[in-house]
C-alpha cells in the first residue's frame, strides 16, 4: 500500500516523456471552464486532422496557480504519441521523463484542492520539490458518467529531491 496523506494514497512512479497539444494561457480561475470547453475540442479536431489518435485523456498542465490573485498559468491539452507541428495557435508541450507522484482523485473537480494539499504535505515529508508543470488527467468524462463519485482525475507532480543546501538550518 502507498502512504496516505489527507486521506489520499500517493504512488511514486517513473513516467516517460509525453507530448501534449493545446494552448497555454494566463487565466483567471473563473474563466477556466470556458477555456477548457474551447481548447479541448480544438485540440481533438487538430489531432484528427493530422490523422493521429489521442494518446490519453484531456489534461491540464499548470505552471502557476496563484490563490491570492485567483489566476493561473496553464495549458488545456490532449496527449499525442509523438511531437508534431500544429497551427491555429496550438502548441506542443513535452512533459515528464522522470520521477512522479500520482494521486487518483475521485469526485467533483471543485474539491480537488485537497489532493494538491496532500501532495504538498508528502513533498515536505519526503524532502522533494515539484518540477512544473503539474499535470491533471481528466480520465472520466462527466457527460458520460452522472455519478460524481466515479469521476477520476489523475493528479501528477513531477518531483526531484530538494538540494541539500535548502535543508540546512539558516545561520544567524
Amino acid at each position: 500500500a502507498h502512504p496516505k496523506y489527507l486521506g489520499y494514497e500517493i504512488a511514486e512512479t517513473e513516467i516517460p516523456v509525453k507530448y501534449y497539444v493545446g494552448v497555454r494561457k494566463n487565466l483567471s480561475f473563473d474563466s477556466l471552464q470556458a477555456f477548457y470547453e474551447a481548447i479541448f475540442p480544438q485540440a481533438m479536431s487538430a489531432i484528427q486532422e493530422q490523422g493521429l489518435t489521442p494518446a490519453g485523456a484531456p489534461s491540464s498542465l499548470t505552471w502557476i496557480w496563484d490563490d491570492s490573485t485567483h489566476t493561473t498559468d496553464m495549458a488545456a491539452t490532449v496527449p499525442i504519441a509523438e511531437a508534431k507541428k500544429f497551427g491555429n495557435g496550438l502548441g506542443v508541450f513535452t512533459v515528464g521523463g522522470g520521477r512522479a507522484l500520482v494521486i487518483d482523485y475521485y469526485g467533483v473537480y471543485d474539491s480537488i484542492g485537497s489532493a494538491h494539499l496532500a501532495m504538498d504535505d508528502y513533498m515536505v515529508k519526503k524532502s522533494l520539490r515539484s518540477i512544473p508543470p503539474v499535470l491533471e488527467e481528466y480520465i472520466t468524462d462527466p457527460m458520460a458518467e452522472p455519478d460524481t463519485s466515479k469521476w477520476l482525475t489523475k493528479v501528477i507532480y513531477f518531483v526531484e529531491p530538494l538540494p541539500k543546501d535548502t535543508l540546512a538550518p539558516v545561520k544567524k
